[in-house]
């Protein structure tokens, strides 16, 4: 059984939303889910990430940033000023005893940068189309690294990946929007490896399902 709530906090926009999906009887297992600059957690693999953890009975946490929630957003904006909103979700971390940040794209950037103030004995990692400062330097937690080679980012994070290449899945032809265009079967295909490569990653065995191919450099 699972109860919803929407919870606000002060955002550096305004209001700042967090959508929490609770089990019953509460879990010691958190996954966060921090979307892109201009994506949102539904209709995207980050909906089905989360609907996977669910079933494994992790609780959700979802960030909705306030430019999302604003009704007069503006696009001026820092790192810094997000950086100070995201750690507005630190309270609501506590007492878990396992934390996975879960970013995409700019969320990437943000999951770094938290992941080193949660408080939780276990902390993890996975980054849907990584920005490079995410992944720049030695990883501090264990981390999934999912990008496509059609993605404009993907030359710019080509360190990290010889570096460490068994954390990254890199999927052919697959665009920063984690799409293959004008292709919704590929797609779809595409989705569902990405979910089954989280699912892997969270009960760290072999992925079931579609896994696509991806090199190890």
């Amino acid at each position: 059984m699972m109860k919803t709530e929407t919870i606000p906090f002060p955002g550096y926009q305004g209001q700042a939303e967090l959508y929490l999906q609770r089990q019953e009887p509460r879990s010691r297992k958190l996954v966060v889910i921090l979307p892109g600059h201009h994506y949102y957690a539904n209709r995207s693999p980050l909906e089905l990430i989360g609907m996977m953890a669910l079933s494994y009975g992790y609780e959700v946490l979802e960030l909705r940033y306030s430019y999302q929630v604003s009704p007069y957003p503006t696009e001026a904006m820092s790192l810094d000023d997000l950086e100070r909103e995201v750690d507005g979700i630190l309270p609501y971390l506590d007492g878990y005893e396992e934390v996975c940040l879960v970013g995409k794209s700019l969320g990437t950037s943000l999951a770094r940068l938290l992941v080193a103030k949660v408080g939780a004995p276990e902390r993890s990692l996975i980054l849907l189309t990584p920005l490079p400062d995410s992944v720049a330097g030695e990883p501090p937690v264990d981390r999934l690294c999912l990008i496509g080679d059609a993605d404009p980012v993907f030359p710019r994070v080509a360190a990290s990946r010889e570096a460490h290449p068994a954390e990254w899945r890199i999927y052919p032809g697959v665009n920063h929007g984690l799409q293959v265009e004008r292709d919704w079967r590929a797609t779809a295909q595409v989705w569902q490896g990405i979910v089954a490569e989280a699912e892997a990653f969270f009960t760290r065995k072999a992925p079931r399902g579609c896994s696509p191919h991806w090199p190890n450099a």
